[in-house]
């Protein structure tokens, strides 16, 4: 259904709030300094993370980076999990089933909590040994937890120092932990994910996301749909980054394509803010304001033109 699938890219591009790797600094080379602010070369300040040449670079690439995350809470893990168990799973579950699975080298251990009564899955967990698999070398753990009812279910996705490697790609990593649930209420699904601390990398960029949460809700009977979160992002590059999504953003009924209403404020630990308002009377476009060095630059931009495209 058209309404199931938007509560999924809601999610999605909420997620992409919480991602904000690159896209936003004035081009320099910087690294961050232990206050979380970009330094350029030799030690130098270079200009506000947000600031009227970037314009709205920064929130325009969200989409790429943070839809790991909200990926990693409900993707195709979290889809195996809602599975139905089919009646020859019913009949061969038992509590736990352990399994060592085949790796050109190495080792994959695997543990699948299954209820003997139900056959429902309770969980699953993994432990890379050096797994290398047509190339690509794998380590760390990672773990699944289900609980709740078909009407309230609450997931909780946990890595341990997992990382995989290649010549081809590098090596990419993610350490800590997601918590994700979906309710029913009627005609209102609402779907979550939160967490203290996750973080993911790769050759180029470490990012962390502390206290981090994500709230979606859509109504079947009107239509609307509201889209609130926060997150502290920690960047290697980019320094360190708040973001909140308050009041929450609204898509107001099924024919709508982005909100109406709602609006995000990302500040840096510079000082620099960028704010993005739906609510400026024009429901295809937003008004932005950019906040540096005590001087402020204000413009309005379509939201076919970003990376929120909201259906």
């Amino acid at each position: 259904m058209k309404k199931t699938s938007r509560t999924v890219l809601s999610m999605a591009v909420s997620a992409t709030l919480l991602a904000a790797c690159g896209g936003g600094s004035s081009g320099d080379s910087a690294t961050v300094d232990s206050d979380g602010n970009q330094m350029g070369a030799g030690g130098s300040s270079v200009a506000p993370f947000f600031n009227p040449d970037s314009g709205i670079g920064f929130a325009n690439e969200l989409g790429e980076s943070m839809s790991r995350v909200f990926n990693a809470a409900s993707g195709s893990v979290g889809e195996s999990l809602v599975v139905e168990p089919t009646e020859d799973s019913r009949y061969s579950a038992r509590a736990i089933e352990k399994d060592s699975l085949p790796c050109d080298t190495g080792s994959l251990d695997s543990a699948i909590d299954i209820d003997d009564q139900s056959g429902e899955l309770n969980g699953i967990s993994l432990n890379f040994n050096e797994c290398n698999s047509g190339g690509s070398v794998a380590t760390g753990s990672m773990a699944v937890t289900i609980s709740g009812t078909l009407e309230n279910q609450q997931f909780n996705v946990s890595f341990d120092n997992f990382s995989s490697s290649s010549a081809a790609d590098g090596t990419s990593s993610i350490n800590g932990m997601i918590n994700a649930s979906s309710s029913q209420n009627g005609d209102t699904s609402t779907v979550s994910i939160s967490g203290s601390s996750l973080s993911m990398g790769n050759d180029e960029e470490q990012i962390t996301f502390n206290d981090y949460a994500l709230t979606a809700i859509d109504s079947e009977a009107s239509g609307a749909s509201m889209l609130s979160g926060y997150v502290e992002i920690v960047s290697s590059v980019d320094g360190t980054i708040d973001v909140s999504i308050n009041p929450p953003l609204n898509i107001a009924s099924e024919t709508d394509d982005y909100p109406v209403s709602g609006g995000i404020v990302m500040t840096h630990s510079d000082g620099s803010s960028l704010s993005m308002n739906a609510d400026n009377g024009d429901p295809a476009s937003f008004d932005y304001t950019i906040t540096a060095d005590g001087a402020t630059t204000s413009g309005v931009e379509r939201w076919d033109n970003t990376d929120f495209l909201m259906d």
